[in-house]
């Protein structure tokens, strides 16, 4: 099962790295590729590998995700994957936010007063961190429950080798 579950992460790997180039081309390999993101007036100068890493990290996520939901949490190394992907969205969303944050703070929607307050205008950007933050929010939730159901199983599994030790029965999975 183990043998089987690493071959399709590895295949799953290879094939989003391969497909997207197909589509952006192979030069986006290349350490000083990057994709510009038009956001208004500004402009996101992003490296292209680290836009295929956050792709690979989601779609991974998104698979693992379901596919333990589908498994009812009883895969071990799915859970694990699951666990590991999350932990990478959590940092992702967490960089996304203080970059909001830092590019909220330098926008035109920001003017100081006369007593030194910062004001905004609109509240088109507490919208977009309270969303960042639900996602985020959602994601560590997700991550407490699959752990603990992946402690459980990994208890459950050494109860098991236990009481097979102590009434000298072998198991028939071995």
């Amino acid at each position: 099962m183990k043998g089987k579950e690493l071959i399709f992460l590895l295949m799953l790997i290879v094939s989003l790295l391969v497909l997207p180039m197909y589509s952006i081309g192979w030069e986006a390999l290349h350490p000083e590729s990057q994709i510009d993101v038009n956001i208004h007036d500004t402009y996101f100068i992003i490296p292209t590998l680290t836009a295929i890493c956050v792709y690979i990290v989601f779609i991974i996520f998104s698979i693992y995700l379901f596919r333990v939901l589908l498994q009812k949490f009883r895969n071990k190394i799915a859970n694990l994957i699951l666990i590991v992907s999350t932990m990478a969205l959590i940092l992702i969303f967490t960089f996304l936010i203080c970059l909001f944050r830092l590019w909220e703070s330098t926008s035109s929607g920001y003017h100081s007063s006369t007593e030194g307050i910062v004001t905004t205008q609109g509240n088109v950007w507490n919208v977009v961190f309270w969303i960042l933050i639900s996602i985020q929010l959602a994601l560590v939730i997700l991550l407490v429950l699959t752990a603990f159901k992946t402690g459980r199983l990994f208890g459950q599994s050494q109860k098991d080798s236990v009481l097979l030790r102590f009434t000298g029965k072998e198991s028939r999975h071995n």
